[in-house]
């Protein structure tokens, strides 16, 4: 057979060196993890033959193979949506994905980029088998990472349940806007997940704040 001719698009991948910049940015970027292997990998639980198990600070999760039917084709886009919302991606914001060894990553980039439409995916290439045996690493976590809108406090969680509410009502308002102006199926599926994802924000801030009531808020700092 004759030697493959492809190369690779170096735009489109990201190296541990530049994983350890983002991960020490911390809040400062507005790039987003995505561990794409399986939940004991992602927690720890599961070593995999890594020195230190875990996942990347920050990372959130989605399982690649969460966005397969059993038939082995991708799930519809509907399903994708309500998954991608779930893990808490934001559509406008960079997605490094990662994995293992890439591969994994690689499939859900595409599911990412080429599915739902999301404009800036890298891929980890290295993957986390580099970043878990190395002295020198970015780092790695074992408990659940939530989304930054969340970790970061931003008033009290009543405050930040009446500002998403106001955010999802433009939204939709924007969405059925651009439909009747006749807009391409990618901006809407786009449409979609920002939806979707402040319909998961708002489930998620009514429970913290039925935890929160009558004592003082761990998570924003503010006595309700």
């Amino acid at each position: 057979f004759p030697a493959c001719s492809i190369k690779k698009d170096a735009s489109r991948v990201i190296s541990l060196d530049e994983l350890k910049a983002l991960v020490v940015a911390g809040a400062d970027t507005d790039v987003q993890f995505l561990d794409t292997r399986s939940s004991d990998e992602y927690t720890g639980a599961a070593a995999h033959g890594n020195a230190r198990p875990g996942h990347v600070p920050r990372a959130l999760h989605l399982e690649w193979s969460d966005t397969l039917q059993p038939n082995g084709q991708f799930k519809s886009t509907d399903e994708l949506i309500a998954l991608v919302a779930a893990a808490g991606l934001s559509a406008d914001q960079p997605v490094v994905t990662y994995c293992q060894r890439g591969i994994r990553a690689a499939h859900t980039a595409y599911v990412l980029e080429e599915l739902l439409g999301f404009p800036a995916v890298r891929v980890y290439e290295a993957g986390s088998r580099l970043n878990m045996n190395a002295d020198d690493a970015c780092g790695v976590c074992k408990r659940p990472e939530i989304p930054a809108w969340l970790a970061v406090p931003k008033g009290s969680v009543a405050e930040q349940l009446e500002t998403a509410n106001v955010a999802l009502e433009e939204l939709v308002a924007l969405k059925l806007k651009r439909k009747a102006q006749g807009a391409t199926s990618r901006e809407m599926v786009q449409l979609s997940i920002q939806v979707k994802t402040h319909q998961q924000s708002i489930w998620q801030l009514q429970q913290l704040r039925e935890q929160c009531q009558g004592s003082w808020c761990p998570h924003c700092g503010h006595l309700k």
